[in-house]
């Protein structure tokens, strides 16, 4: 086992010196080759995000809308005329449960409270006529609810000592965890069926690509099953995000991975962000 320390001065000392970093480390290693372009940026644009709400006394969930379609729609059209730059727009909770942690791919759908496909692909549209893509970015390992068939008991995460994996947010002043914000690891076993129902359910969808941002930057075990260690420390995840990768491009939808761990920057189309963790 091998930790690579790299000290960063000067202005090297930067995000955009961790960026540079990785990207040489990649290349040098042979992991990735030189092919970069230097003429293009990356927009993340925020969809919703869970509220609490009551009606008549009766308190409900519900999407409080950040950014719509039509919203997203004006914000590519004004960066597009200030630049003429290439660009990639990638558009992060506009599924069921907003940026919160809701059901496997936000449902495999788009809010209601943000907008509809008609609005999407009218979006796409316009990034094509700009020269630029449009992601949809889907969360496939975290969820908290049971849909699509996925369900929190039976279809999530095994830990070594034979429990359900519960996953928490913490308080970062006292490091204790939060227990309304308890969430589970979809089974490793499910990454691939999960992965093949984004392409299903949105067949009518006009997008450049998919983004797969949990999934290019969680590595995680799943101890299920015992009588075979197939996922057992890590074990197969670079393997699992290439298959994924490989499926996505032969239905001719690039891939975009977001902090990507080295074997999903490999795999991936665009990469946005830098592992800082």
């Amino acid at each position: 086992l091998e930790v690579t320390f790299i000290p960063l001065v000067g202005e090297s000392a930067s995000y955009s010196g961790m960026a540079n970093t990785y990207s040489n480390y990649l290349i040098k290693s042979g992991q990735m080759s030189d092919t970069s372009k230097s003429n293009q940026f990356n927009v993340t644009i925020l969809g919703g995000a869970e509220i609490k709400k009551s009606f008549l006394g009766i308190p409900y969930t519900t999407v409080f809308p950040l950014t719509t379609l039509t919203q997203a729609e004006e914000i590519v059209s004004k960066l597009s005329k200030e630049s003429k730059l290439k660009f990639s727009v990638n558009l992060k909770g506009f599924g069921n449960s907003g940026v919160d942690i809701g059901e496997v791919a936000g449902g495999y759908k788009i809010s209601s409270k943000l907008g509809s496909v008609k609005e999407l692909n009218r979006l796409t549209e316009l990034c094509e006529e700009k020269k630029g893509s449009l992601y949809f970015d889907f969360d496939l390992v975290r969820f908290s609810k049971a849909s699509n068939g996925y369900s929190t008991f039976f279809d999530s995460v095994t830990n070594a000592g034979e429990k359900k994996a519960a996953q928490y947010f913490y308080d970062v002043a006292v490091k204790t965890k939060l227990d309304a914000t308890r969430y589970y690891l979809l089974g490793r076993s499910h990454l691939y069926d999960a992965a093949d129902k984004i392409l299903e359910k949105t067949s009518k969808w006009k997008l450049s690509g998919i983004a797969v941002s949990t999934l290019s930057n969680i590595a995680y075990s799943d101890y299920i099953d015992k009588t075979d260690s197939i996922y057992y420390s890590k074990n197969g995840m670079a393997s699992d995000f290439t298959k994924i990768a490989e499926k996505m491009k032969s239905a001719d939808k690039k891939v975009m991975a977001s902090n990507a761990n080295a074997y999903a920057a490999t795999n991936a189309d665009v990469i946005i962000d830098v592992p800082m963790t």
